[in-house]
C-alpha cells in the first residue's frame, strides 16, 4: 500500500516537473522602469522592506557607514496574508570604518506600530526617522537616539534601477514555497550632515538603495504555504529555470581550467551580501543565498544575484561562481563565516572577475529578535577592498574600490556540517576526495582513486 502511494506521488511530481516547463512565469515590467507603484508599499504581503546604505566621508576625513531598514512581515492565515497581525521594525546601523566601532539601533513592534508607509510613493516614517522620495531623488533622516547619531542626507541616483533576476525568471524569485521581487539602485550620490554625540559634520558619499517585497517571509524558514495547484506549477517552473541557469557548460569548463574541480555544500541558511563602489564611478552587488542542504553551495556554482553597472547600463551575470579564500571559525556557534571571496560572473561574451578582501575584523551581531524558533541568527560586517576587471568582448575595464561584506547566518541547532567532493586530475592523481565536516568528528577525508 505504502509502495503504491510512493509511486503515485512520484508520478505526480514528474508530471508537475514536465508541466512546469510549459508554464511561463509572471511577466515583469521593463527592466529600467521604476514606476511609483513599485516604490510604494505592497501591503498586505508576506514581507516588505526598504533599505538605504550609505558610505560617508566626513569633513574631517573620517569614514563612516550608516544604513537604515524599514521592515514589516505579516502572518499567514492559511489562505492569505493578514492585514492586521504581523511585526514591523526600524533598524539603524552605524559603523566607524577607521576604528571598527559599531552601533546598532533597533525598534520592534506589532504591525503597524510606529511604521508608516504609503502606496505609489516612498513616504516612510518610524518614530522620528524618515525616508522619502521617488526615483531618482530621495531624502533621509535617520535618528539613533540610543547612540546619539543622526544622519540627514539628500540622495540622487546616478545609476538606473534594476529588478534582479529579470533575465532569468522575469524578476519573480522563488524561495521556499513562495516568491519575492527584489529591486535596487546600485549607486546614489549623497550630500548632507551627520551629528555624532552632538557634534555636526558635513558629509559626502555614495549609497545603495533596495526594495524587496514578496508573498512569503524571507526569515530562513521553509514553512509550507500552499494555496493552489497552479501556484505550485508556476513555482516549479521558476525553480527549473534557476536550475537550468546554474548548470551551464561554461561553469564546468571554468572549474576545470581554474584547477578547482570541486563542489561543496553545507547546512548553513542565510545569505552573503557584498556591495562595492569603484573609483571609476561603477558599482556592483552580490547576493548569495544559502538555503541549507542540499542547496547551500559553499563554493562553486551558486544561487546568486550579481550585477555590475557603469551608471548607464546594468549587466546581470547569468553564471556566478564563488571561491572563498579565507574564512573565520566561530567556536561558540561552530560555524565558518566567509571573509574573502573570489567572484566570477559570466554573461555571453562578458566576464566579471573580482577579489573582495576584508580590511577589518568582523563586527559580530547576534540577532535575538528573529522570529525563527529553530535557529539563532548572526549578522556580521567587515570593511573591504574590491579589485578586478570587467571584460566586454575585446574591451577590458579595470576595477578598484571599497566595499562591505555583510553575511547573515542562521546557526544550525545540530552544528556546522559540510560535504565537499573534489576531483583528482593529473598530475595530482586520478579519482576524487570526499571531505566531511561534522561537530562530532571534525574533518574527515576519504580518498578514492590513485596518485
Amino acid at each position: 500500500m505504502r509502495k503504491n502511494l510512493i509511486i503515485k506521488l512520484l508520478a505526480i511530481l514528474v508530471f508537475l516537473l514536465f508541466l512546469g516547463i510549459a508554464i511561463q512565469p509572471i511577466t515583469s515590467i521593463k527592466i529600467y522602469d521604476f514606476p511609483p507603484e513599485i516604490e510604494g508599499d505592497h501591503f498586505p504581503c508576506g514581507v516588505e522592506y526598504w533599505w538605504l546604505y550609505t558610505m560617508l566621508t566626513l569633513e574631517d576625513g573620517r569614514q563612516w557607514d550608516m544604513c537604515a531598514q524599514f521592515f514589516y512581515v505579516m502572518n499567514w492565515t492559511g489562505t492569505n496574508w493578514s492585514g492586521t497581525e504581523g511585526i514591523s521594525y526600524l533598524r539603524i546601523q552605524s559603523w566607524n570604518r577607521d576604528t571598527g566601532k559599531y552601533y546598532d539601533y533597533f525598534k520592534e513592534s506589532q504591525h503597524p506600530g510606529a511604521l508608516k508607509h504609503e502606496k505609489d510613493i516612498i513616504n516612510l516614517k518610524y518614530y522620528n526617522s524618515t525616508l522619502k522620495g521617488l526615483y531618482p531623488d530621495y531624502t533621509a533622516h535617520f535618528e539613533d537616539d540610543v547612540n546619539d547619531i543622526v544622519l540627514n542626507v539628500e540622495a540622487h541616483a546616478v545609476s538606473p534601477p534594476y529588478q534582479h533576476l529579470n533575465s532569468i525568471v522575469n524578476g519573480t524569485i522563488p524561495l521556499g514555497t513562495g516568491v519575492f521581487s527584489y529591486w535596487s539602485i546600485p549607486r546614489l550620490e549623497l550630500t548632507g550632515n551627520i551629528s555624532i554625540n552632538g557634534t555636526m559634520f558635513n558629509v559626502t558619499g555614495v549609497g545603495y538603495h533596495e526594495h524587496l517585497f514578496g508573498d512569503r517571509p524571507i526569515d530562513g524558514t521553509f514553512n509550507f504555504r500552499f494555496s493552489s495547484i497552479k501556484e505550485l506549477i508556476n513555482l516549479n517552473f521558476l525553480y527549473l529555470s534557476i536550475l537550468k541557469w546554474m548548470l551551464q557548460p561554461k561553469t564546468i569548463s571554468w572549474l576545470y581550467k581554474m584547477h578547482m574541480p570541486h563542489v561543496s555544500v553545507d547546512n548553513i541558511r542565510g545569505y552573503d551580501w557584498i556591495w562595492s563602489t569603484f573609483d571609476n564611478g561603477w558599482s556592483m552587488i552580490l547576493v548569495r543565498l544559502r538555503l541549507g542542504y542540499p542547496f547551500s553551495f559553499t563554493e562553486g556554482p551558486t544561487y546568486s544575484v550579481l550585477i555590475l553597472t557603469d551608471g548607464e547600463e546594468i549587466w546581470e551575470f547569468s553564471e556566478v561562481i564563488i571561491k572563498i579564500t579565507e574564512d573565520v571559525y566561530l567556536e561558540e556557534s561552530g560555524i565558518y563565516v566567509p571573509l574573502d571571496f573570489k567572484i566570477l560572473g559570466l554573461l555571453d561574451d562578458k566576464k566579471l572577475f573580482l577579489s573582495f578582501n576584508s580590511t577589518s575584523d568582523f563586527t559580530e551581531l547576534y540577532n535575538k529578535f528573529t522570529q525563527i524558533k529553530t535557529s539563532e541568527g548572526g549578522l556580521f560586517l567587515a570593511a573591504g577592498e574590491t579589485t578586478g576587471y570587467f571584460e566586454n568582448g575585446e574591451d577590458i575595464e579595470l576595477l578598484s574600490g571599497k566595499g562591505t561584506n555583510t553575511p547573515y547566518i542562521l546557526f544550525p541547532l545540530l552544528g556546522f556540517r559540510s560535504l565537499e567532493v573534489q576531483l583528482l586530475l593529473p598530475p595530482d592523481g586520478f579519482g576524487f576526495i570526499i571531505n566531511k565536516i561534522t561537530p562530532e568528528k571534525g574533518l574527515r577525508s576519504y580518498k578514492f582513486g590513485f596518485d
